[in-house]
């Protein structure tokens, strides 16, 4: 459904980005980081919001935005602040 064609067209948005910067290690990273960032944004919205129907928040989540998370976004920072 209309589902997996958003998730397809996401998908290929981001394989078309980190080919159009392969050539950058650094910028590869700092595309990386960001991905990270926003999975974690997004983790943390659907935590808010009612995935099972039934009006209970579902409470599910992966862990994506503790320890390994926080690092990466550290790096990322300290990327950008370079000049990345």
């Amino acid at each position: 459904g209309s589902s997996m064609l958003r998730c397809a067209r996401i998908s290929q948005k981001m394989h078309s980005v980190a080919l159009r910067y392969s050539m950058s290690e650094k910028a590869l990273q700092f595309l990386e980081s960001g991905v990270d960032k926003l999975t974690c944004e997004v983790e943390n919205l659907l935590s808010h919001i009612n995935l099972n129907g039934n009006g209970n928040d579902t409470g599910q989540s992966s862990g994506f935005c503790n320890g390994a998370m926080a690092e990466s976004l550290g790096h990322s920072e300290s990327m950008y602040s370079e000049g990345a």
